[in-house]
């Protein structure tokens, strides 16, 4: 294609026919039939010669230009993709140099609906343009999330799978087998939105990465846990206090949710963040006037809640809301990731955060005991939020999935 741009024929100086200027041609034939002309006549050619290749260049622009938009692509990018973002992979642990990494996830593709607990095969190319021969990577990582953000490894990959497309797209024959499949076994995807974060190493530059991110859905009529997180789909939040007054490790004052709290959960959500019910069911309770907080007991009854019956014996509460945002009122019914009020910091708190739990119906003191409520995206632990973890949410994301899809 650049020989393209470049092609000239011998003698020629690139004058394509039928675009010399009339009046040129008219004075070239005159200068031909009567070569002793004056010097006039001679600067009359010189003029032409150039006013023709001027010409000539101005009526090649445009197809030199879409030469130029037709090559670039084919030159610098990977088989299939549209932009250099598409190929060129980012710095991962211990990687030096510059950019030459470059590949592609072709499964699966971004924004991929998963089954949550079901195998997963993810596969691709990747190679190292700065690798004397041979495609330059000895190893790949398939993680969940980020390595050095608390990302938990799945798998490792299989190299030198075969790859003649990309061989023949670069024109490198040691390029053939430049594919890498990782097979991740049943059980390892938990349910919720996954950055799947693929990791390929070359001995000379370290550890490069490339992430897909993808949707893993529980199978319709799999459900067996009916509780999702308190907030939106996609969003991840730390458990400030978990199950058995969990906290983060290294936290050195005593967790507060004992006794009859054992199985309430503080999360950390910023001031303002819409809550979601967590199951659905009918408001019993709600209160939304209270506008003070503080550390301090004398506010341990001026806390905004919500209170949600399941319609089976326990009922979901949502405790410390914002001043004026509870949305639902007593009486309603609510169905599972309908917005109910947002996050605040009323009542007996230290800062903002969303105080919940599940308890058994019973009497009229509030909150009644907690009972244990795994939640569906929560795949250790029984399902039991422990502090100093993050979860991503799935509640509202079927919904978001089906809407997309219709």
């Amino acid at each position: 294609m650049l020989q393209d741009l470049l092609q000239v024929r011998p003698g020629s100086i690139g004058v394509w026919p039928g675009r010399a200027h009339a009046s040129c041609n008219r004075e070239g034939a005159d200068s031909r039939a009567s070569r002793q002309r004056s010097q006039e006549t001679t600067y009359t050619l010189q003029r032409c010669a150039g006013r023709q290749l001027v010409a000539q260049l101005v009526s090649f622009l445009p197809r030199a230009l879409g030469l130029l938009l037709a090559c670039v692509p084919a030159l610098f990018l990977g088989v299939g993709t549209t932009s250099a973002a598409d190929v060129v992979w980012e710095p991962g642990p211990q990687a030096s140099g510059e950019a030459a990494i470059v590949g592609y996830i072709d499964t699966p593709t971004s924004g991929a609906s998963l089954a949550a607990g079901g195998a997963l095969n993810l596969a691709g190319w990747v190679v190292d343009m700065k690798a004397p021969s041979g495609t330059g990577i000895d190893d790949a990582h398939l993680y969940d999330g980020r390595a050095d953000q608390g990302g938990r490894f799945l798998a490792r990959g299989q190299l030198g799978q075969s790859r003649p497309d990309v061989a023949t797209y670069f024109g490198r024959r040691d390029w053939a087998t430049a594919g890498f499949s990782v097979a991740v076994p049943a059980g390892q995807l938990a349910a919720g939105p996954r950055n799947l974060v693929l990791y390929a190493r070359t001995p000379q530059r370290g550890w490069w990465q490339r992430a897909v991110q993808v949707l893993a859905l529980p199978a319709p009529g799999a459900i067996a846990r009916p509780y999702r997180l308190p907030y939106g789909c996609g969003q991840t939040y730390e458990v400030y206090q978990g199950v058995d007054a969990s906290l983060p490790p290294g936290t050195t004052m005593q967790g507060t949710h004992v006794d009859g709290q054992r199985y309430a959960v503080d999360f950390g959500l910023p001031e303002g963040t819409p809550v979601l019910a967590s199951r659905g069911g009918t408001v019993i309770t709600a209160k939304g006037d209270s506008s003070v907080g503080g550390f301090d007991p004398a506010y341990q009854e001026r806390a905004n809640y919500v209170v949600v019956d399941h319609g089976d014996g326990t009922a979901a509460g949502y405790w410390h809301l914002q001043f004026g945002s509870v949305v639902v009122q007593v009486g309603q019914p609510v169905s599972q990731g309908q917005v109910l009020a947002r996050s605040g910091a009323t009542g007996y708190v230290s800062g903002p955060h969303l105080h919940f739990y599940v308890g058994q119906l019973g009497g009229y003191n509030i909150p009644w005991p907690s009972v244990p409520a795994p939640l569906l995206e929560v795949g250790v632990n029984d399902g039991l939020p422990h502090g100093g973890e993050s979860y991503a949410s799935t509640n509202g994301c079927l919904a978001a999935a089906t809407v997309a899809a219709s």
